[in-house]
């Protein structure tokens, strides 16, 4: 499930190959500005990197079925 706010609304959306492509590709631009801004060593690069692999993890497990 994603949870998306919007104003006072808490919207759950189950993951489709779609909308997890789009999260990946929009957290792998963020992340490679980070590291281009502050180099590789920082909390904020290294959580961006762990959730990109959760993402990646999750679109695997959804695409072998």
């Amino acid at each position: 499930m994603l949870k998306l706010k919007r104003g006072n609304q808490v919207l759950m959306l189950k993951y489709t190959n779609q909308l997890l492509n789009l999260r990946m590709e929009i957290l792998r631009e963020r992340l490679n500005k980070e590291v281009l801004r502050l180099g590789t060593n920082t909390d904020k690069v290294l959580y961006m990197s762990k959730e990109l692999d959760r993402l990646i993890n999750l679109y695997i497990k959804l695409n072998k079925n």
